[in-house]
C-alpha cells in the first residue's frame, strides 16, 4: 500500500517527537536517580578517608520506595534503589560495628510540599525531626517516620500486582 506523501512526513514527524520525549526521558531519570545517590557517594568516599568517631550512618529515604505508584515511580524507584544499597551496605558494615539505619518519612510539611493538597498523613518538620532523633537513638535498622507508616505501607505491599495497577 503506498501512503500520501504528507501521511509519511507525518509518521517521521511522530517518530521524532517520540525519539526526544524518550530521550528527554532518560536524562530526566538519570538526573533524579543521580540526585538520589550523589550524597552517599559523597559520604561513603568522606567516611572511606576519615577516621570513623561514630558508629552510625543514618540515611533519609521515603515510603515511596517501598511501592512503585503512578504519580512518583521515578522518585520512588530511586528511594527503592537506594533502599537496596542500604541493605547490602548495612549487611558489610556490620561485622565493623556501624550501625546503618534508613530512616522513611511519609509526606512532611516543608517548602517542598507547600504546594500540594496536605491531609492528616502529612506531618510537621519537627515532629518529623522527633522520630528522627529517636530513631538515632534506637536499635532499628529501618524506621518509619511517623511510625504508622510501617503499618500502612505493610499492607500497601501486601496488594497483589493485578489489583494494586487498577487503583
Amino acid at each position: 500500500m503506498v501512503f500520501p506523501c504528507w501521511a509519511n512526513c507525518f509518521f517521521i514527524l511522530a517518530v521524532a517527537i517520540v525519539l526526544t520525549v524518550a530521550v528527554a526521558n532518560i536524562y530526566y531519570y538519570y538526573w533524579m536517580a543521580d540526585d538520589s545517590y550523589i550524597s552517599i557517594r559523597y559520604a561513603l568516599n568522606y567516611l572511606k578517608n576519615a577516621q570513623l568517631f561514630y558508629n552510625q550512618l543514618v540515611v533519609l529515604g521515603s515510603v515511596a520506595g517501598d511501592r512503585g505508584r503512578r504519580a512518583n515511580y521515578i522518585y520512588g524507584a530511586t528511594k527503592a534503589g537506594l533502599e537496596t544499597f542500604l541493605e547490602g551496605l548495612r549487611q558489610r558494615l556490620h561485622k565493623a560495628g556501624v550501625r546503618v539505619v534508613t530512616v522513611k518519612p511519609g509526606p512532611v510539611l516543608t517548602p517542598m510540599t507547600a504546594n500540594l493538597p496536605t491531609s492528616p498523613i502529612f506531618v510537621s518538620a519537627s515532629r518529623a525531626a522527633e522520630c528522627l532523633c529517636r530513631a538515632i537513638q534506637g536499635d532499628k535498622d529501618v524506621v518509619y517516620i511517623p511510625g504508622f507508616w510501617r503499618w500502612i505501607m505493610t499492607i500497601i505491599r501486601w496488594i497483589p500486582r493485578p489489583v494494586f495497577k487498577r487503583l
